[in-house]
């Protein structure tokens, strides 16, 4: 019998001190009431609905993923803050919590949820006295008599005051961070990364260049990461440099030692492990480096010292795009520039078909896992790897910098499998009826992933149901609405998509599926498949449908799954193929 859950509420930002406690209860009750644990939390501040300030916040999603798992929690579900979800009535809230295994919950004692935040603790714990369920209020948490809360935290970390935050949020020892221009951090993986590697909290900075040289020379840090556009200015800010600082001109770590500000540089470390890794070898043969920033600075020294003939091709130039035909000879080559990532996907600074003898591509882009220029190498059977690998190993670097203890590189394999399953997408394709959204749902489930529907998501789009938009327009208007939505999501990362089963007759769609995801035929044996309410279902003979799309599915698949067991193996194979 599966276990039921108890639930731990909030929206846990920072997971300081304060939500500990609270997750200490619900790992009691879990224990008294032998059930799982679970927290929900939202993918940005709710009060984001009402005002268009938006609210920095101290964690990441998925560094708020790992402290609750860190605290206990076996499970986390990422709502979005929708109206559909912020505006029901608490009680609805609760019952849908219950209808999917809950058995009790924790929240603070100033939890407000529902429609016009009517849900509280107090209805919560009536609620609960009522049915009979485990229900625990945690109080008011103080520290130095001062109320523990995220907002507090939040002040802290606006004004630098870094040590108070990081008592208040109870997290390692030593405070790391990253520092880049703007609002530019939403999407970074850094603590997530970070937080594999050593017991110290790693957090985000975004300073503006005016701000720069006051952060780093009275920041309260022991370390720090430093991105772009910062990795030249800081020098000027430095006491000393490595050697290889000196020599690429660049810092992406500077530490405190001794009252100094010393400054190195990872990247390369993380760019020659990543060469490295692809099997590649660069020795004696041409290699062709795209764009001439830092990230080519680093690329072509690396490649240098292994030997290789460099080429760096720049829009201006000696050697720029329109004389690549020179280059025809060219065996690696490696992109340093933005082209193809993550949203500007689906585009390539180049035509490989260009270089009869390559061997190999390196992008250093890492979202999409696949930019255009990659698929376009792995469609020439290409050897080909993004910058994920490089990312995570300049990590493991920095990391020896910022706490002087050695780690094995067997740790970088962990991280990046680690991190790949959380960033890539799962997408399901497989017959109309297969268990695409039963399968589907368990899954982000299980993952802690955002659960898509693309039939569902058609439906928004069109405005009418599916049998509606098949009478208007036939298949070609469906697959044309099919496409749109697929390439909205398709880029978009930590998904579980669950696709219509025709979608495999588009060409144009692997791509938009495959560019940020692994591909899982769900396979299901045709007697079991239901028609009702499925147009092409009833209008084609199954056996004739699955004769002309089985050839299409495994084109399109990385793996195949059959779904002929129960819903928790089905999930529990598909996360096996995907490690």
């Amino acid at each position: 019998m599966k276990k039921k859950t108890i639930y731990a509420l909030g929206f846990f930002d920072g997971v300081h001190l304060g939500h500990q406690q609270l997750l200490t209860e619900c790992c009691r009750l879990a224990k008294k009431y032998d059930c799982h644990t679970a927290a929900i939390t939202f993918d940005r501040h709710p009060k984001s609905l009402f005002t268009d300030t938006p609210t920095v916040l101290i964690s990441t999603i998925p560094d708020r993923k790992l402290l609750l798992q860190r605290y206990g929690i076996e499970s986390v579900r990422v709502l979005p803050v929708i109206n559909e979800i912020m505006n029901l009535p608490w009680q609805e809230f609760i019952q849908i919590l219950l209808d999917d295994g809950a058995a009790g919950f924790v929240c603070g004692d100033d939890f407000h949820f529902g429609s016009r935040g009517e849900g509280n603790a107090e209805k919560l714990r009536q609620f609960c006295r009522e049915r009979k369920l485990p229900c625990v209020i945690v109080p008011e948490q103080t520290l130095e008599g001062v109320r523990i809360s995220s907002s507090y935290i939040r002040r802290q970390i606006e004004t630098g005051d870094m040590a108070t935050a990081v008592r208040y949020l109870g997290h390692g020892h030593m405070l790391t961070g990253t520092v880049v221009t703007g609002r530019k951090l939403g999407h970074s993986y850094s603590p997530q990364i970070h937080s594999h590697f050593g017991d110290y909290h790693y957090s985000l900075f975004e300073k503006e260049p005016e701000e720069l040289e006051s952060f780093l020379k009275y920041g309260d840090f022991a370390g720090i990461n430093v991105t772009m556009p910062y990795k030249k200015d800081a020098i000027a800010y430095l006491d000393e440099l490595t050697p290889l600082a000196k020599r690429l001109g660049a810092v992406n770590v500077v530490v405190r030692r001794n009252g100094k500000l010393i400054g190195h540089n990872t990247d390369f470390y993380g760019f020659a492990s990543m060469v490295r890794k692809s099997g590649l070898s660069p020795a004696g043969k041409k290699c062709l480096v795209l764009g001439s920033g830092g990230a080519s600075r680093t690329a072509v020294a690396v490649l240098e010292d292994m030997g290789a003939e460099v080429v760096v091709i720049s829009r201006n130039g000696e050697n720029h795009y329109g004389n690549l035909h020179l280059h025809r000879d060219a065996a690696i080559i490696v992109n340093a520039t933005p082209v193809g990532m993550y949203p500007n996907v689906g585009i390539s600074p180049i035509d490989l078909d260009l270089f009869p003898a390559l061997e190999g591509v390196l992008d250093a882009i890492y979202n999409p896992a696949h930019t255009q220029l990659l698929l376009d190498a792995e469609q020439r059977g290409i050897v080909n790897m993004n910058g994920l690998w490089m990312l995570v190993a300049q990590a493991r670097e920095a990391s020896e910098w910022f706490t002087g203890t050695p780690l094995n590189d067997d740790v970088i394999t962990k991280v990046h499998t680690a991190l790949r399953l959380q960033m890539e997408n799962i997408v399901l394709i497989g017959m109309p009826g297969c268990g695409k959204s039963t399968i589907g749902k368990a899954l982000a489930d299980h993952l802690g992933k955002t659960y898509i529907d693309t039939d569902a998501e058609i439906i928004k789009l069109a405005g009418k149901s599916i049998p509606e938009i098949f009478a208007e327009g036939g298949e070609p208007l469906l697959r044309k609405y099919e496409t749109k939505v697929l390439a909205e999501f398709g880029r978009q990362s930590g998904l579980v998509i669950a696709t219509g089963g025709g979608c495999v007759t588009q060409d144009r769609n692997y791509p938009l599926l495959h560019q940020n995801g692994k591909i899982i035929w769900l396979k299901r044996e045709l007697t079991l498949l239901p028609t009702e309410g499925r147009p092409l279902s009833q209008s084609n003979h199954l056996a004739e449908m699955y004769a002309i799309r089985e050839p299409l599915y495994r084109t399109f698949s990385d793996f195949v799954i059959e779904n002929n067991a129960s819903i928790d193996h089905v999930v529990a194979s598909i996360v096996e193929v995907c490690l």
